[in-house]
C-alpha cells in the first residue's frame, strides 16, 4: 500500500515543482494537484477499508465490481506515469483504441498497472520512453 500512496504524492510533489517554474501552467497543475489529493484520499479510505477487514470488522464496504473499460482504464494510468516520469527525463507513451471491457474492481486495478508502470519508469534509462499498448 505504501507503493500505492508514493504515486499521487510524487504526482503532486511534480505538479507543484511545475506550478512554481511555470506561472502559466499554474491552472492545469491545481487541477492535477486537485486529482491526486482525492486519489490520497481514496487510498487512505482503502486502507481503513483493509484495517476494517482485518481486524474482522463487519460493514466494511468494498468497491463492487462493475464493466469498465480497460483500455480507458489503462490510458488513465499511462497519462499519470508520464506526467510523473517527465520530472526525470522520461515519457510514457500509449497507444490504444477501441473498447476492452470487463467487470472488474476498477480501483484496484487502476492500483496494480500504476504499480508496474511507475516500475518500468523507474528502471528505464533517462532519455527514454516506456510503451504501452493496448
Amino acid at each position: 500500500m505504501s507503493h500505492e500512496l508514493r504515486s499521487p504524492l510524487a504526482r503532486l510533489q511534480a505538479a507543484i515543482g511545475l506550478a512554481r517554474q511555470s506561472p502559466q501552467k499554474f491552472e492545469p497543475m491545481i487541477d492535477r494537484i486537485e486529482r491526486e489529493a482525492e486519489r490520497v484520499d481514496d487510498l487512505v479510505g482503502e486502507l481503513l477499508t483493509l484495517s476494517r477487514l482485518e481486524a474482522g470488522i463487519n460493514g466494511a464496504p468494498l468497491e463492487p465490481a462493475q464493466a469498465t473499460n480497460l483500455t480507458d482504464l489503462i490510458a488513465t494510468a499511462a497519462q499519470d506515469a508520464h506526467f510523473e516520469a517527465q520530472a526525470s527525463g522520461k515519457t510514457v507513451a500509449f497507444s490504444g483504441e477501441g473498447e476492452t471491457v470487463a467487470v472488474v474492481r476498477a480501483e484496484m486495478l487502476h492500483h496494480a498497472f500504476e504499480n508496474v508502470l511507475r516500475n518500468a519508469v523507474r528502471y528505464t534509462r533517462e532519455g527514454t520512453t516506456v510503451g504501452i499498448q493496448a
